[in-house]
């Protein structure tokens, strides 16, 4: 099973992000929209593991999420990953609270050891495209729709099951950050 790490944005906040969904929709008709259930922070995606794996990767979960406090975030507008000249994702930025998902993914990499070697960057994927027409790219990253705020309350072990409409997220460990 293909299984990864992220924070989930919870409804409200996911409603809040419904206009910079709408607008990325209707700049790039051919992009496929995340479903809001979806939103999330990707912290490290692991790929492939078997059911062992997966349990051990449930302990880790559980023991840093219980050390870590919720992450209060702000987004800061539309981004192009991983370049404006090849992207393949339109993300929402993180302003506040970048440094603390940051310091949470280090402390994730630190105990799956072996892997510190990826870049982490903070974001939410929006949508998923072939390609973006270079007027369509300037005009999302210069776009200002109101600020969305969360709280990152939860860290999850995702099992990621691909679908010919797209990848669905399913839970596998779910534990409340600070213990809560």
């Amino acid at each position: 099973m293909r299984v990864f790490f992220g924070l989930p944005v919870a409804d409200p906040a996911a409603a809040r992000l419904e206009a910079w969904r709408r607008a990325v929709g209707q700049e790039l008709p051919d992009a496929r929209l995340t479903p809001p259930a979806n939103l999330h922070v990707t912290l490290d995606f692991i790929g492939e593991v078997d059911e062992t794996e997966a349990g051990r990767l449930s302990g880790i979960c559980r023991e840093l999420a219980a050390g870590a406090a919720p992450i209060p975030a702000a987004f800061a507008g539309l981004g192009l990953l991983p370049s404006a000249a090849r992207p393949r994702v339109v993300c929402l930025g993180v302003r506040d609270g970048a440094g603390e998902l940051q310091a949470l993914a280090d402390a994730l990499r630190r105990r799956l050891a072996g892997r510190q070697d990826r870049r982490f960057v903070a974001h939410v994927t929006v949508a998923r495209v072939r390609r973006v027409p270079q007027p369509a790219g300037e005009r999302l990253r210069r776009l200002r729709l109101p600020a969305a705020r969360v709280t990152f309350r939860s860290l999850v072990l995702f099992r990621s099951v691909l679908q010919p409409a797209g990848a669905a997220y399913q839970p596998l460990q779910a534990a409340e950050l600070g213990g809560g």
